[in-house]
């Protein structure tokens, strides 16, 4: 019998009619169907295996009709997904696995899959079978399932410790989605390879499917060894991993839980290290975190929080609010910067400029800042001329926007759509964000100096200042951290700073503004100091468009 995994490797040099008789012999059935499920291909296995109506080509008629949205999207998430189903006209149990293709070349998608008899399935292939691999070749769930068991129940007393970890490869769906499943299967391989020679003998490693992975570290004596562990695998993966064709980058999100600190059995164990491996990719991945007892609760807001923000980008359910921004010499305000609020969710009220992180890991930054951008183009549409000219909105770009390779056409391609000009946006930075790659940076900022933005480094002075970065004409616009105003009443020392900073930017013919300035002090300081603007509650809370239109007026 032919394996379906040597079939799909098979030399593409070979002539179609030795495909042909590969997949008339093998006893396994093979179907291939396009990207709305309609069939393309099979042999005549799967023909007699399945009962399939050829007057219907769609393969959902395969699929019982409660699963079908769970199975064709778990397929198309992970690459992968198998179980048993009812064939034929006796509904005799079989097996199906399907696996999910993107084609990049064309841009079509495609399923393909195998059918097998339950007479195959149960047929004993070897020792231990229905405990490993199939395709890593260590446990898999049930192995796991069992060891746990075992572990566990032969502690009684609760004298030991043992560490469960869940790792979850990063970004292993953008691997099978651009490079083939062919390449992510070997991205596993190598990383169990890898994973395999740091663990010791009495460890626990099992695959649970698609890119998860559990370890089992017994008998240690403190959770510093788990965390240690974890170290050693970020270590052992850091390298990318080379083939003849092509080069892949590994890295892992790591959520360890402990026995017995965090529970004594293998439910709840695996669940809380699964919790904290959900925050490790919250931070932006490539991380390990410790369950905590507050973490759970934690997770689920951030899991309600993100359907909400979802709803809300579909529904285009949002209030955007302007923070106006006042010119500290002239009196006269300059503009605002925008802050956006979920109007459907649950939770307390989010804004925009104070969840990026989360939105970013939500992959909600990019589709919620476009929104915002077309809102203030509606509301500056409505502006008259005289006062839309001279005004000013500022913008929070995220680190993964402003990197992204259609960031400028797509900003200006929303803004040509309301023949609204350049000029009127201020787009937000954090410098830490630049100094990822300077070059590019450089060249994108430059660009966008030429179209008519104005571009603002946000955060300066917390800790990551690039002094050579300030040196380029394109920026034009300092924020100093809402930290520093906070500290320059009661701390000399933080005056100094400003002060320095403000020479340096006066040298340089570059604006320095503050923000998180609530009281008539601080404003009066700034105003000594011979900063540009200045905003905060102190000078306006944030308005409605209406409101804010009337006191720019």
């Amino acid at each position: 019998m032919v394996n379906e995994s040597d079939f799909f490797q098979i030399n593409p040099a070979f002539p179609p009619t030795i495909y042909n008789t590969i997949i008339e012999e093998m006893k396994q059935g093979v179907f291939v169907t396009d990207e709305s499920k309609n069939l393309l291909f099979a042999n005549s296995v799967f023909f007699t295996l399945t009962q399939y109506n050829n007057e219907d080509p769609s393969m959902l008629q395969l699929f019982p009709a409660t699963w079908q949205h769970d199975i064709w999207e778990e397929a198309e998430k992970t690459g992968y997904w198998e179980g048993g189903l009812p064939f034929g006209e006796n509904g005799e149990d079989g097996d199906v696995k399907l696996f999910f293709h993107l084609d990049t070349t064309n841009d079509q998608a495609y399923y393909y899959g195998i059918c097998r008899p339950a007479s195959m399935i149960n047929q004993p292939t070897s020792k231990g079978d229905g405990c490993t691999d199939p395709l890593t070749k260590i446990g898999n769930r049930n192995y796991l399932t069992s060891q746990m068991d075992k572990l566990f129940c032969g502690d009684p007393e609760r004298k030991k410790m043992h560490a469960v970890l869940f790792l979850d490869l990063d970004r292993f769906k953008q691997v099978n989605d651009t490079m083939g499943h062919f390449v992510g299967d070997e991205l596993l391989k190598e990383f169990t390879r890898r994973v395999k020679k740091i663990l010791r003998k009495n460890d626990l490693f099992a695959r649970l499917g698609g890119d998860e992975f559990v370890i089992v570290q017994t008998d240690i004596k403190h959770e510093g060894e788990a965390v240690l562990l974890a170290d050693r695998i970020f270590e052992a993966i850091e390298q990318p991993y080379h083939s003849a064709s092509y080069e892949v980058g590994m890295s892992t999100s790591i959520g360890i839980s402990l026995y017995p600190k965090n529970g004594t059995d293998r439910e709840s164990l695996m669940r809380k290290s699964d919790v904290a491996m959900y925050e490790s990719k919250r931070k932006g991945r490539n991380r390990q975190t410790l369950f905590e007892q507050d973490l759970e609760e934690r997770i689920a807001n951030l899991q309600e929080l993100e359907q909400d923000l979802i709803g809300m980008v579909e529904n285009k359910d949002f209030q955007l609010l302007y923070e106006p921004k006042l010119h500290l010499g002239t009196g006269m305000f300059r503009g605002a910067e925008i802050s956006l609020r979920c109007g459907g969710c649950k939770q307390s009220v989010t804004t925009l400029r104070d969840s990026y992180e989360e939105l970013v890991e939500m992959g909600l930054d990019i589709p919620i800042t476009n929104l915002a951008i077309e809102r203030i183009c509606e509301d500056l549409s409505r502006m008259p001329e005289a006062v839309r000219l001279r005004t000013v909105i500022a913008v929070d770009i995220s680190s993964m926007y402003f990197t992204h390779p259609q960031f400028i056409q797509n900003v200006c391609g929303i803004l040509g759509q309301f023949d609204v000009k350049p000029e009127n946006f201020e787009l937000e930075l954090d410098e830490k964000v630049i100094m990822l790659d300077e070059e590019q940076s450089i060249h994108k900022l430059r660009t966008l100096k030429k179209l008519g933005f104005h571009l603002l480094i946000d955060h300066f002075g917390y800790g990551y200042s690039s002094i050579p970065l300030l040196s380029d004409s394109s920026i034009g616009h300092l924020k100093l951290d809402r930290n520093l105003v906070k500290r320059l009443s009661t701390e000399e020392d933080q005056w100094k700073i400003a002060q320095a900073i403000k020479a340096m930017a006066g040298a340089l013919e570059i604006d320095l503004s503050f923000e998180g300035v609530d009281d008539v002090s601080q404003c009066e300081r700034l105003r000594a100091l011979g900063c540009s603007y200045a905003q905060g509650t102190y000078i306006s809370k944030p308005l409605e468009f209406d409101e804010f239109l009337h006191l720019f007026q």
